[in-house]
């Protein structure tokens, strides 16, 4: 298991959004970006613009280049400019060219979680497809990485609330990924015990109180629980509930049902059960969690299957 901790740096307590603007300024170049990269593959596009596989023509390292438009609102993005944390995404440089901006990103080659998950699928003699999940070792392992990051953005007063599969990118093909929190376009500032009213995030990931718009940073904390729970049993808790419906089957009763966590130890399923607690019954702290998920990892190596 990989044990990583928060970022011993000393927090400070300007903000860090006009921290992120400050340095974004002292990276941003204003010239024809392919003078300096190479570009290598299209990895994706979308509403948000394109993202490709680039390689720096002198230092011949490779990162992502994510293209927007100019004139597209951009300072959450920016903020990756002043984090540093080794599970999230970190932008190396800005350029600004023509009309559009180029932002210059660690380059991940092993896809998302997501698709990790999706290719533990597999199918019996029959054609049944299933998952085959892994251990709980190993879940444990990817939440800790995960509340590290975020339990990092919460202790510098940002919230990302955004937090699913598709947005944790792995490092690199591995036995055991690495993962780096991406796409931060919906991030803000969010101080101890202040309640946020906007509505936004991915629905099947969002908090109950996201959908009541009143909430707190821990949104993201049951945001991670719900990508622990994918990655334990392979699909997501409300996959089945239609649209309409999902609002009353978040802010419901919650109920781990699937035959899946009968493969994993006891205590997994209970964190996770505790992750999605209301705010007001007692969810944890990002910092919390992280800690749990290291003594519950702890656990994992005593025990003989």
């Amino acid at each position: 298991m990989i044990s990583e901790s928060i970022e011993a740096k000393p927090v400070n307590k300007q903000s860090v959004f006009a921290l992120a603007a400050s340095a974004s300024r002292s990276l941003t170049t204003t010239t024809n970006i392919w003078d300096e990269y190479n570009v290598v593959e299209e990895l994706g596009c979308g509403s948000f613009g394109v993202v490709r596989s680039v390689t720096h023509r002198d230092s011949k390292k490779s990162y992502a280049a994510k293209t927007v438009r100019l004139t597209e609102k951009a300072e959450p993005e920016m903020l990756m400019v002043s984090l540093e944390h080794p599970h999230i995404l970190q932008l190396r440089q800005i350029v600004e060219d023509g009309g559009e901006r180029h932002l210059i990103l660690d380059l991940c080659t092993g896809g998302d979680l997501e698709k990790w998950i999706e290719d533990r699928y597999d199918e019996d003699f029959e054609g049944t497809r299933f998952y085959d999940q892994p251990s709980t070792s190993t879940v444990l392992g990817l939440a800790e990485q995960m509340f590290s990051a975020v339990a990092y953005l919460h202790e510098r007063s940002v919230v990302h609330r955004d937090v699913k599969p598709p947005n944790w990118m792995l490092a690199c093909r591995s036995l055991f990924p690495k993962l780096k929190l991406s796409d931060f376009g919906l991030a803000c500032e969010c101080q101890s015990g202040e309640v946020l009213k906007e509505k936004c995030g991915s629905p099947l990931y969002m908090a109950p109180e996201v959908f009541e718009c009143s909430y707190t940073a821990l949104c993201d904390v049951w945001s991670t629980g719900l990508v622990v729970h994918d990655v334990a049993v392979g699909t997501p808790l409300f996959h089945k509930i239609p649209e309409p419906q999902l609002e009353e089957h978040v802010c419901g009763l919650i109920e781990l049902t699937s035959p899946t966590w009968r493969y994993h130890k006891p205590f997994l399923k209970a964190f996770v059960a505790e992750l999605l607690r209301r705010e007001t019954q007692g969810r944890p702290s990002s910092l919390e969690a992280l800690q749990n998920a290291r003594q519950h990892g702890a656990k994992c190596c005593c025990i003989v299957s």
